[in-house]
């Protein structure tokens, strides 16, 4: 899309539409994040992952090509599209087909409003672009499990999100030392990693699920 756009000036805006895996995997999102990358990344326009997923609320059906696209996925389909530098908007099951219902909220609703929050609060998104080979780890056995990065230009800056878990290694500069902090993408909640140089191995916290989804942020502090 990116390539064949690029001669239309009078396009300022890319809506860009992948749902990633639909099968039992679905809950990863993964390959939302290798579409962007392949289709719009480079795109001259604004590109904005517009459609990715629903999410039912009680006592709707969903129909069969989402059936597994829970709250799991369209969370994660968020965070990889924004760790891609993109805009994102999201819909849910009851805001579309035969039965629309636009009051009562899917209960992923709520997983938006720490997104937002973290964009706007804690790496703020407008100063961030996608960075590459800087974060490595992940998990094995899973699909889409490598980790996604942003920073700013000075790298001062860094948030790295891993999708569905495991453990990180940092590609800092050697003389570099960064504060750590955890952020829970389901709950907002945060929580202090010490700090963090080259030879430092990073792991969530311990006492959750082992393939939820975390976003680490690292602000540069002066070498003691």
């Amino acid at each position: 899309y990116a390539e064949r756009l690029r001669g239309y000036p009078e396009i300022d805006v890319i809506l860009f539409q992948d749902w990633g895996l639909r099968d039992e995997r679905a809950w990863t999102a993964a390959g939302i994040d290798d579409a962007i990358r392949a289709q719009v990344i480079d795109a001259r326009q604004v590109p904005v992952l517009a459609e990715y997923g629903y999410e039912s609320i009680d006592g709707l059906p969903m129909i069969e090509a989402r059936k597994h696209m829970g709250r799991d996925h369209n969370r994660r389909g968020a965070w990889r599209g924004a760790f891609c530098g993109m805009l994102v908007i999201t819909g849910f099951e009851n805001s579309w087909g035969p039965y629309m219902q636009l009051e009562p909220d899917a209960p992923g609703a709520a997983d938006f409003c720490h997104l937002r929050r973290f964009f706007e609060q804690v790496a703020p998104f407008a100063t961030l672009r996608p960075l590459v080979d800087l974060a490595r780890g992940g998990r094995d056995d899973l699909p889409g499990a490598a980790p996604l990065t942003l920073g700013d230009a000075s790298l001062d800056l860094v948030a790295i999100y891993l999708p569905v878990g495991g453990s990180l290694t940092i590609a800092i500069r050697e003389g570099r030392r960064y504060a750590a902090t955890w952020f829970d993408p389901r709950s907002g909640a945060t929580q202090d990693a010490g700090a963090v140089d080259s030879a430092t191995a990073l792991t969530p916290p311990a006492g959750i699920a082992a393939t939820d989804d975390w976003a680490l942020v690292l602000r540069v502090r002066d070498v003691p």
